[in-house]
C-alpha cells in the first residue's frame, strides 16, 4: 500500500477529484435569466420532444373524435372537436419550432452530464400528485412571435391561460403590449403534477397559441423549502462552506480559529 500524499502534494494520474454538486433545480433551469444553459438546453430538449410526442398523440384522438360526430352529424360537438384540432396543430408547431431551436444551440455535454436529476433533489413525497392552494402572478410574456395580421391592423390581442390537468383554471385579460398589471391568482389544486401556462393571440374568432411553459408543482414547493432553509440558516448566524471560501467570510465567533494553538497536557519543559 502507498503512503498518504501530503495533503498538498499534487493528484496522481488516476486520482479522482469530487466535483461541487450544481446548486439549482429545474424550476431553475426553466427561469429567462438562469445562467445555466448547458443544463437547461438538455432539459427542453428532453422535455420538448416528451411533450411533442404526446401531442401528436392528443391530435389523433382528436381527428378520430371529429370524424364520430360528422358521422352522428352532431355539429355543436363537432365544431368544438374542430377548434381544438386547430390549436393542437398549432402547438404541434411550436413544439417543433422550439425544439429546432434547441438543438441547432451548442451544449456542453461534459458540463451537462453533471447536472444532478431533479428527481434525487426532491424528496419522495413531492414526486406525487400535489394538493393544495397555489398563488400565481402573471407580470409579462417576452421574446414570442405573435400570431400575423393585416398590413393595416393593430396588433392581435394576447391573453395567457393557465391549465391544470388540461382544464383551464385562470386566465389574464387580453393586452396589445405583452404586460399585464394586478393579474394575481389563486389557484386550488387538486392532486396535480403540473400547471401549463399557454400564451394566446386573438386575431379572429379562434385564440391561437403562440408560447407554452409547463411547470412541476412539486418543483415550485422545492424552491419554496430551499428559500425557507437558507432563510433560516441566514438568521441564524451559519456560512455555508461554499460561501466562505468564495467570499472570504470569516465562521462565525464561537467557531473562530484562536490565534495561539491549544496546548492540551503538561508542556516539553516542564519537570
Amino acid at each position: 500500500m502507498m503512503p498518504p500524499r501530503h495533503p498538498y502534494a499534487p493528484p496522481g494520474p488516476n486520482s479522482a477529484i469530487p466535483k461541487s454538486r450544481p446548486n439549482y433545480t429545474k424550476l431553475d433551469l426553466i427561469k429567462y435569466d438562469t445562467p445555466h444553459l448547458g443544463p437547461r438546453i438538455q432539459l427542453m430538449l428532453s422535455q420538448l420532444e416528451f411533450k411533442l410526442n404526446v401531442e401528436k398523440q392528443y391530435l389523433k384522438g382528436i381527428e378520430k373524435m371529429v370524424q364520430l360526430y360528422q358521422m352522428e352529424g352532431d355539429r355543436k360537438s363537432r365544431a368544438d372537436a374542430a377548434g381544438r384540432r386547430i390549436e393542437s396543430t398549432q402547438k404541434i408547431q411550436i413544439l417543433k419550432q422550439a425544439l429546432k431551436r434547441y438543438e441547432d444551440l451548442h451544449i456542453d455535454m461534459e458540463s451537462a452530464a453533471d447536472a444532478p436529476d431533479d428527481d434525487s433533489i426532491n424528496t419522495p413525497n413531492m414526486r406525487k400528485p400535489l394538493t393544495g392552494q397555489l398563488s400565481i402572478r402573471i407580470l409579462a410574456v417576452k421574446d414570442v412571435d405573435h400570431a400575423s395580421t393585416s398590413r393595416f391592423a393593430r396588433g392581435p390581442e394576447t391573453f395567457v391561460a393557465v391549465k391544470v390537468e388540461d382544464n383551464v383554471v385562470a386566465r389574464t385579460k387580453t393586452s396589445r403590449v405583452d404586460k399585464w398589471e394586478a393579474e394575481s391568482h389563486s389557484i386550488n389544486v387538486d392532486k396535480a403534477n403540473e400547471i401549463e401556462l399557454t400564451v394566446y393571440d386573438k386575431p379572429s374568432d379562434h385564440p391561437l397559441p403562440i408560447g407554452l411553459l409547463w411547470i412541476r408543482i412539486s418543483d415550485i414547493v422545492e424552491e419554496m423549502r430551499r428559500k425557507r432553509i437558507e432563510a433560516e440558516i441566514n438568521n441564524s448566524g451559519w456560512v455555508s462552506a461554499d460561501r466562505m471560501g468564495d467570499g472570504g467570510m470569516s465562521p462565525p465567533q464561537q467557531f473562530a480559529i484562536p490565534s495561539q494553538p491549544t496546548q492540551f497536557g503538561v508542556p516539553p519543559q516542564a519537570v
